[in-house]
Formats: structure tokens, C-alpha cells, sequence
């Protein structure tokens, strides 16, 4: 007799399956380049029509705004030269001055420094802003350099013009 014929297994649909999401990959990274291809064309007529109507690059170049000069300081050695020719008139206390320099950028005295003595060597050290009060007596304008003095002194100076009630 004859043999009977096996029974056939059905066939698995997951290669199907993996055949249909590569087909739809593909069509999706093929739609996806042609658009950022439209969009490269775009911009790069958008580009050569932009240049076409610019001005000459010379005249771009001069029409350019020029760069502020940066704001200039006087160097340690400028300061230190500086305070060497004025040091007899600063006013120490607790081996400590401050004094302002003249900026040139600003035509102002807005150089502040602190000025601290140890023996015979002098260390500077730039500040935001003056904690004492500039000196006003005997002040020669044409120097570079202003001096404070101690909130005592000035006080001191001031007394005998003060008119005190009786």
C-alpha cells in the first residue's frame, strides 16, 4: 500500500512580513532624500540670487562697522613709574593707599588702585571703586595721579570752619 503523504506544515508569514517593512523603509529614506535635495537646491538658488543682487564684496567690506577700540589701561610698570615720582604725596594707613590714575580713554581719574606697602616693595592691585576720599588740598591738576586721604583727616581739616549752635 501506498504511503500516505505527510501533511504539509504551512509556511511562516515572518519573512513576508520582513520583506514588506524593508520595501517600506526604502521608500520612505528614497522620499525623504529627494525632499532635503529639493530643499539643498532651494537654498542654494535662494543663495547664487541673494549674491547676484549684494554689493561687491570690496564694498562690504568697507561698509563694515569697525570693531570699538578696546578700552585701554595703564600697564603695572606705567603705575608703578608713576606712583614712584607722586609716592610723597600719598597717605598710608595700616601700610595701605589708594589712589586713582588718569585714563586717557575716558579723560577721567577712573583708574582705581590699592596700594599696599611691605618694607620697601610695593604691591598694586586694581579696584572697582575708591573707599576713601580723594585728596582736595595742594592738588596739582596737571598730574597723573590722585591721592586719597582718611575719612579722620578730612574730618579733622574741616572742624574749625564747621559753625557749631550754641
Amino acid at each position: 500500500m501506498p504511503d500516505p503523504k505527510p501533511a504539509k506544515e504551512p509556511l511562516s508569514k515572518t519573512p513576508s512580513w520582513i520583506m514588506l517593512g524593508f520595501v517600506i523603509g526604502c521608500i520612505v529614506a528614497l522620499t525623504v532624500k529627494r525632499d532635503l535635495d529639493a530643499r539643498e537646491k532651494n537654498a542654494a538658488a535662494a543663495a547664487a540670487a541673494a549674491a547676484a543682487t549684494a554689493k561687491p564684496l570690496a564694498t562690504q567690506i568697507e561698509a563694515a562697522p569697525q570693531p570699538k577700540p578696546a578700552p585701554t589701561h595703564l600697564s603695572l610698570s606705567d603705575m608703578e613709574a608713576i606712583f614712584q615720582r607722586w609716592q610723597n604725596k600719598a597717605v598710608w594707613r595700616h601700610e595701605l593707599t589708594e589712589v586713582a590714575y588718569w585714563n586717557p580713554t575716558t579723560n577721567l581719574y577712573s583708574e582705581f588702585v590699592e596700594v599696599v606697602r611691605s618694607g620697601d616693595d610695593l604691591y598694586f592691585r586694581s579696584i572697582p571703586h575708591l573707599t576713601r576720599p580723594l585728596l582736595e588740598e595742594d592738588v596739582d591738576p596737571a598730574i597723573p595721579i590722585r591721592f586719597t586721604e582718611l575719612e579722620e583727616t578730612r574730618a579733622a581739616r574741616r572742624a574749625p570752619y564747621i559753625i557749631q549752635p550754641h
